[in-house]
């Protein structure tokens, strides 16, 4: 019982901060806690009386019944919490922390609600009341958030229930990109528990508009520019509160990545399009994390058949997304469509038994609206292109990205034709994007 008390106690002095609008750790955590860009409602659905009764029902009632339990070993100081159990994460902790005692693996969905019967019944009339009074978040956001926020709140309890009277001290969040994730780490640090946000080199205002982080592991120079950005910008979309910094590589950086050893021009005039897949979002009603991201890149595959069409020279190459060729279907589907954009204008396809990152060399430039696989081309050494055509807020002014960032057709076509003359040294110089380059970013981290 102490437990829920604890949660819920940190819970209301969370609202009460958001409320008086007070702008601390508390007030910034309640705005991540009902932040309406979420992955776990299709676009469309924020609304419906339907989707909110589900979460209730499922995500809270049902889910306090609900029977099993997590291995744990009792050896291990550190808790891994991610949507799936995955062998990849003890490793890339391990290569960048040094060794790595693991306790348990924790989805959101794994857990139970370790309590007796009547204490189960007594949360559930408490969370009855936590509904309640937060009822009039409903006035301000979709009823669906409102549920959703309530789950994850739910979720983050039972957290805290596996972790009583267990010596962990390290936990390595890699779902911190949900929304929820600033109030647990509010929860743990409470308790004593270094919380660590796993993350991805995508902007922050895109991924963690409102984010309190116990240690923040950086994936991109990015990251540090629009924290010094934001400084100046108090209108810059991004609340970021933070207790250290760490620098790593992005976890998809691993054997598979392909590094620029120096052949520049082996592959000249060879372009490769990496996609999103947002014909496929679109259709499964995905929320944008960054509005005008769906936009851009449907305009961008028009560009890039005009571009071939004026030069025929060059060579298109098409990198599908990993959920764009889940299934034999769902290959289909993608090629269907993207035939029907490029028509009769021709292009290539990428080997779909290797990674995209293992295949960076066979294009000298490649072009993509915001994808995570053209940071890592660039930490690899390859020249690569952003068209952020429609997001207003990539990149912030003064940037070096701004350097290989297009907005236009005559945009795109100046910059492959200018950088498509340069080898790969001259490209990183005048763009002045060293530091996205391996050679000066080594693995390992660094502490800010």
């Amino acid at each position: 019982m102490l437990q829920i008390l604890f949660v819920f106690r940190w819970y209301f002095w969370s609202y009460i901060s958001f409320v008086l609008r007070t702008r601390n750790q508390y007030d910034v955590a309640f705005q991540h806690l009902i932040q309406q860009k979420t992955h776990r409602i299709p676009k469309g659905l924020h609304k419906s009386l339907k989707t909110a009764i589900s979460f209730l029902l499922r995500r809270i009632v049902l889910d306090v019944f609900k029977k099993g339990d997590v291995q744990f070993f009792s050896t291990g100081n550190t808790v891994i919490y991610n949507e799936s159990i995955e062998p990849w994460t003890v490793e890339y902790i391990e290569r960048n922390a040094g060794p790595c005692l693991v306790a348990a693996n924790f989805t959101p969905y794994n857990l139970t609600f370790k309590t007796d019967i009547v204490t189960k019944l007594i949360y559930l009339f408490f969370m009855f009341i936590v509904g309640i009074l937060s009822l009039p978040l409903c006035i301000i956001r979709p009823i669906g958030i409102w549920a959703l926020h309530l789950t994850i709140v739910h979720e983050h309890l039972k957290v805290i229930l596996e972790l009583k009277g267990k010596k962990i001290a390290h936990f390595y969040d890699f779902i911190s990109y949900e929304i929820g994730s600033s109030f647990l780490s509010i929860l743990l640090v409470k308790k004593g528990i270094r919380d660590y946000f796993i993350t991805s080199p995508t902007p922050l205002y895109e991924t963690y508009p409102n984010c309190v982080a116990d240690v923040f592991l950086s994936t991109s120079p990015y990251h540090k520019d629009e924290i010094a950005y934001l400084k100046t910008n108090a209108k810059y979309p991004l609340k970021f509160i933070y207790n250290e910094i760490q620098e790593w590589p992005y976890n998809e950086f691993d054997e598979n990545l392909e590094l620029n050893s120096g052949k520049d021009y082996q592959n000249r005039r060879k372009l490769g399009l990496y996609v999103s897949g947002v014909w496929w979002r679109n259709k499964e009603k995905h929320q944008e994390f960054a509005d005008g991201f769906f936009d851009s890149e449907f305009l961008l595959l028009e560009h890039a058949r005009m571009f071939i069409e004026n030069h025929t020279d060059f060579e298109l190459w098409l990198y599908l997304h990993p959920r764009e060729r889940r299934t034999p279907e769902q290959l289909q589907e993608a090629l269907e469509f993207y035939n029907g954009v490029f028509k009769n204008t021709p292009y290539k396809l990428m080997d779909f038994s290797r990674p995209t990152k293992s295949q960076f060399s066979q294009c000298d430039i490649s072009i993509s609206v915001s994808s995570n696989t053209t940071y890592e081309r660039l930490y690899g050494g390859f020249k690569s292109i952003f068209a952020p055509y429609y997001l207003p807020n990539f990149p912030i002014p003064g940037n070096p990205l701004e350097h290989i960032c297009v907005r236009s057709y005559a945009d795109l076509e100046t910059r492959i034709l200018t950088f498509d003359a340069m080898d790969t040294n001259a490209f990183f110089e005048s763009t002045g994007l060293q530091a996205y380059h391996f050679k000066n970013k080594p693995f390992g981290y660094q502490k800010q």
